[in-house]
C-alpha cells in the first residue's frame, strides 16, 4: 500500500512538473527554476516516505521480528522473556499477552516437573513394596511347599501302613477261611 502511494506520489509529481513546465512556457517562466522547485519537492517527498518507512519499521516491523525470534526460541524449548519496546498499543498488548503466556508455560512446566518427581518417588516406593511382597510371598510359598511335602510324606507313610494292614487283613481272612474249612473237616470227621 505504501509502495502504491509512493508510485502515485511520483506520478502526481511528474504530472504536476509537466503541467508547470507547460505553464512556464506559456508565461515565460524560467524552466530551470521550475525544474529545481519540483526536484526539491520530489526529494522532500522521498525523504518523507523514507522517514515513514523508518518509523513503521521501528514501531511495527522490528518488535514483530523480535517477537518472531522469541517464538522460535520458545519452539526450541527456551522459555525466556525479553523486553520488547513499542509505541503501538496493540503490539504492546500482544507482547504483554505473549509474556504472560510464557510465564504460564514456565509455571506449568515447574508444576509438571514437581509432579514428575513425586510420581517417581511413588513409583520407587511402590516398586520396593512389590519387591518386599514378592520376597515374602516366595518365602511363604517355600514354607507351604515344605509343609505340603511333609504332609505328602505322612500320607505316603499312612498309605503304606493302610495298604499293609489291608494286605494283612486279607491274609487273616484267608487264614480264618482256611481254619473254618479245617474245623468243618474236623467236625465232619468226628462222630
Amino acid at each position: 500500500m505504501l509502495l502504491g502511494l509512493l508510485f502515485f506520489g511520483f506520478f502526481l509529481q511528474g504530472y504536476l512538473l509537466n503541467l508547470k513546465i507547460a505553464q512556464s512556457q506559456c508565461f515565460g517562466l524560467d524552466f530551470r527554476a521550475v525544474f529545481l522547485q519540483f526536484l526539491f519537492s520530489d526529494l522532500f517527498f522521498f525523504l518523507v516516505i523514507v522517514l515513514c518507512f523508518l518509523v513503521l519499521h521501528n514501531t511495527i516491523v522490528r518488535p514483530i521480528k523480535k517477537l518472531t525470534k522469541l517464538c522460535q526460541k520458545i519452539n526450541k524449548g527456551e522459555l525466556t522473556t525479553e523486553v520488547i519496546e513499542t509505541d503501538i498499543q496493540e503490539i504492546h498488548d500482544l507482547i504483554i499477552t505473549f509474556t504472560k503466556m510464557i510465564e504460564d508455560l514456565k509455571r506449568h512446566r515447574s508444576i509438571l516437573e514437581e509432579t514428575n518427581k513425586i510420581l517417581e518417588i511413588k513409583v520407587k516406593a511402590r516398586t520396593q513394596e512389590l519387591e518386599n511382597l514378592t520376597a515374602h510371598l516366595e518365602d511363604t510359598v517355600k514354607e507351604r511347599t515344605k509343609e505340603l511335602e511333609k504332609k505328602l510324606q505322612e500320607l505316603e507313610t499312612f498309605h503304606r501302613v493302610a495298604v499293609g494292614r489291608e494286605l494283612k487283613m486279607i491274609q487273616l481272612k484267608k487264614e480264618i477261611e482256611r481254619l473254618k474249612a479245617e474245623l468243618k473237616k474236623y467236625k465232619d470227621k468226628t462222630p
